[in-house]
């Protein structure tokens, strides 16, 4: 561990701290303790960070424009985000843990329906969120003594700081992450939640942009979730499985080749995702109550009647 001394505080590096919080793990990269700290330039890199200010206001520039931020609350920001923070207060201290964060895979892992598995992929959802800053506040006192007991281990280096350290970054997690939008009351409300309406949006438009390729599978290594759970994200907004909300798809497609294309079913069956003409050949008839041939073949008729209908005749 690395001990570097700051014009404002003091700041640990290399702690290898690392915690495991349900199904996902979280590995500590740095802590930072900076008294009189007036502004901080944020960093563009692939860890994130948790910026805590004890009072007065902050104001966080990001993305040309100037975000409020009240005493007591936290600053998110996940990689890749650059901001600074002006704080409109003498003898302020500031808090600093830069961390990265992964999902844990375990064997049966789709097949869990504990609660505390919902809660950590609720949580692990909102911490791997690249697109916005995240203010949220929290149990003040809590934060602060936990914050303020990682400085004097660091500090003092006790018997067995290092286990203290794991235990209390993990109260601080957790302390944290109860905060994000009641972390409870989304995990009892389960899909329902506005949080769960925006990744059954998301999951719906990935879907519909890759049905040909797509597989649930591929969507749980996206959103770091069970595939149990994406099959539920699906059905909420179609009211109908993820299999049906594929093949429905691919079928619109098909009928789009059979009536402006010449090509034969085979191909159309390849273009729009299927592997086998049979499959294909029964799931169209199932949707559309006729085969692929006789659909080409009908709409090849209306088009003729048509043609003749609206083309010039000889008096």
């Amino acid at each position: 561990m690395d001990r570097i001394e700051l014009d404002t505080g003091v700041g640990y590096f290399n702690l290898d701290i690392k915690l495991s919080l349900n199904t996902f793990s979280i590995n500590i990269l740095s802590f930072l303790y900076e008294p009189r700290c007036k502004s901080y330039v944020g960093k563009s890199d692939s860890f994130y960070h948790i910026i805590f200010y004890e009072n007065g206001l902050t104001t966080v520039h990001f993305q040309n424009q100037n975000v409020n931020l009240p005493p007591k609350t936290f600053l998110f920001s996940p990689p890749n985000q650059m901001h600074s923070e002006t704080v409109q207060a003498n003898n302020n201290i500031k808090y600093l843990v830069y961390f990265s964060i992964k999902p844990k895979r375990k064997q049966h892992f789709e097949k869990s329906i504990n609660v505390y598995l919902q809660e950590s992929q609720i949580i692990l959802q909102q911490l791997i969120e690249k697109d916005s800053l995240l203010f949220s506040k929290d149990n003040t006192e809590t934060t602060s003594r936990i914050l303020e007991e990682i400085f004097n281990e660091l500090e003092n280096k006790d018997f067995g700081y290092h286990y203290k350290l794991n235990c209390l970054f993990i109260e601080f997690f957790i302390n944290y992450t109860r905060s994000l939008q009641n972390i409870s009351a989304l995990s009892s409300a389960g899909p329902e939640t506005p949080s769960s309406d925006l990744i059954s949006v998301n999951v719906s438009l990935d879907i519909a942009g890759n049905y040909k390729t797509v597989t649930l599978n591929h969507l749980s290594q996206k959103y770091y979730m069970s595939e149990r759970q994406i099959r539920r994200y699906v059905k909420k907004i179609h009211q109908k499985p993820f299999k049906k909300r594929i093949n429905d798809l691919r079928i619109e497609d098909a009928k789009k080749f059979l009536i402006s294309t010449e090509f034969s079913i085979s191909e159309v069956s390849r273009k729009v995702g299927f592997k086998y003409p049979s499959y294909f050949n029964e799931v169209f008839k199932k949707l559309e109550h006729m085969t692929p041939s006789e659909y080409k073949l009908l709409n090849s008729q209306s088009q003729s009647q048509s043609q003749d209908i609206n083309s010039p005749k000889l008096v």
